[in-house]
């Protein structure tokens, strides 16, 4: 999609007769400084020399937009109020039912930019894994969508059946279908070998044992880590009532599970006594498994300002509490070689790039750490030929995309014990792999004093591994045959 820089008038209207004949007030919802803010004095400059009048910018920042659109929006309708609008004008309606503005209370002036922009699922998400299921086995996909996520999931899903749903007033994480769209989606079931869930806390999960049990459809669940005990530890109240009003049905009438990993299975197998499970890794592409670019290394380290005998980690991941982006900076700074570097690619999701770069000031080695943002395709693979070892303190991963990318890219890892997919590698030699009671900045230190004969040895045993058991041909014969057993 185009994200498109445009302005409106306020109140819908517009001045009659000679116009201008004062300042006009052009109000910007980013702050100054920015790309928003600089693009549109440039524009309202050749603006002024045009209408004989000067025009007034104004950057007010805040609630997502919100506060610079409500102004406008209560302004006198003259056409002496203008908006500067962005992607968040289509959006905010759709995602907010309690605005005090809709885009019916403005009127379009005309665009002056265009930029690229991007729906994009995070690697650790849910829907990434979802498509290789339903991919490796030919099957159709079901969503059942949020009132104001709808447009969002069908540029996600495109070829999805969708069942619209409303919330709950008390179990806000609950969604109750509407019935008219529900026939489409007991016909897809009812023609079904077998159904594969995924997900959890969710109305569709007592739906689907109804109609499955009806039609005489076995179906499968893929948890995706949401039966971790961890899970259970916030929300506790909600979550039995979830369960009592027809989750632990669900549990009981699935007639198989799915997990990625050895230590998912193991934390969950008590949900499901005596059925059958099957452990399948998710799969990597064919672009993953590759051999590191000594060229794009360089250039690379160059750009970032590291030597090159320097030993580069990488933090490769949102910047998320769960993952633990500070606690790796803190790590850094205890690491007892005072040369090595942090290098972070991901986008903020809890935990800010200037809370980052705040930590790293304060721990002294402000230029030993860069916090680039996120990466994608050709980006991403440049950041891993620059590192040496990628590092996952992360207190919860299922599986972990990006250790395994890593791994596939001859990258040895450093992984806490919350990364699930340690306890299925601890004794393949890809790595060092912390225990429940190491400092976290054990591993660290000896991955850097280990040297780079030895940490290559390392990736490719790394490699090897994931090449022997993450290729995508692998997961689909897993998946079929697994199908096959359950569907009988």
């Amino acid at each position: 999609v185009a994200m498109t820089l445009g302005a409106v008038f306020a109140g819908g209207a517009c001045a009659q007769g000679t116009y201008p004949v004062k300042p006009i007030r052009v109000i910007v919802p980013y702050a100054a400084g920015g790309v928003v803010d600089v693009q549109t004095r440039a524009v309202t400059i050749r603006m002024a020399e045009e209408l004989g009048q000067p025009l007034v910018v104004e950057a007010k920042p805040g609630a997502n937009a919100n506060i610079a659109t409500e102004l406008a929006a209560r302004s006198a309708a003259d056409g002496y109020t203008v908006l500067v609008t962005a992607p968040f004008f289509i959006n905010n309606p759709l995602l907010s039912s309690n605005l005090r503005w809709a885009p019916s209370d403005f009127m379009p002036v005309g665009r002056f930019a265009l930029s690229p922009s991007y729906f994009v699922v995070p690697m650790s998400s849910p829907a990434k894994s979802v498509k290789e299921f339903a991919r490796a086995l030919d099957g159709r996909v079901i969503s059942w969508v949020d009132p104001f996520q709808v447009q969002r999931e069908q540029l996600i899903w495109p070829e999805t059946a969708i069942v619209h749903g409303s919330r709950w007033p008390v179990l806000r994480q609950v969604l109750v279908p509407r019935k008219c769209d529900l026939a489409a989606a007991e016909h897809m079931v009812a023609d079904s070998n077998i159904v594969s869930c995924h997900s959890f806390w969710r109305w569709h999960n007592v739906w689907l044992t109804t109609v499955a049990r009806r039609r005489g459809v076995p179906f499968w669940f893929v948890p995706h880590g949401i039966l971790d005990p961890y899970v259970f530890t916030y929300d506790r109240a909600v979550k039995r009532l979830f369960l009592r009003i027809g989750g632990d049905r669900f549990l009981r009438h699935a007639s198989a599970v799915v997990c990625a990993t050895r230590r998912e299975y193991e934390k969950l197998a008590h949900f499901f006594p005596g059925k059958p499970h099957a452990v399948i890794p998710w799969p990597l592409t064919d672009a993953d498994f590759r051999s590191r670019d000594e060229s794009s290394r360089a250039a690379r380290r160059a750009k970032l300002g590291v030597a090159d005998d320097a030993t580069v980690l990488l933090y490769f991941g949102r910047l998320d509490p769960m993952k633990r982006p500070l606690e790796t900076i803190d790590a850094v700074a205890q690491c007892r070689d005072r040369t090595c570097h942090l290098v972070m690619v991901g986008n903020e999701s809890g935990v800010t790039v200037e809370a980052c770069r705040k930590r790293a000031r304060d721990a002294g080695i402000e230029n030993r750490v860069h916090v680039v943002g996120p990466a994608f395709g050709s980006e991403k693979y440049a950041f891993m030929d620059a590192s040496d070892v990628y590092v996952s303190l992360s207190h919860r991963e299922n599986f972990n995309f990006t250790a395994a990318e890593c791994m596939a890219s001859g990258l040895p890892v450093i992984l806490s014990p919350g990364n699930d997919l340690s306890y299925d590698v601890a004794d393949e030699g890809c790595g060092w792999m912390l225990g429940p009671g190491d400092a976290i900045h054990t591993a660290i230190d000896l991955a850097v004093a280990a040297g780079d004969a030895e940490r290559r040895e390392r990736g490719r045993n790394g490699q090897a591994w994931a090449s022997q058991r993450l290729r995508r041909e692998m997961f689909d014969h897993a998946v079929r045959q697994f199908a096959a057993e359950v569907a009988g």
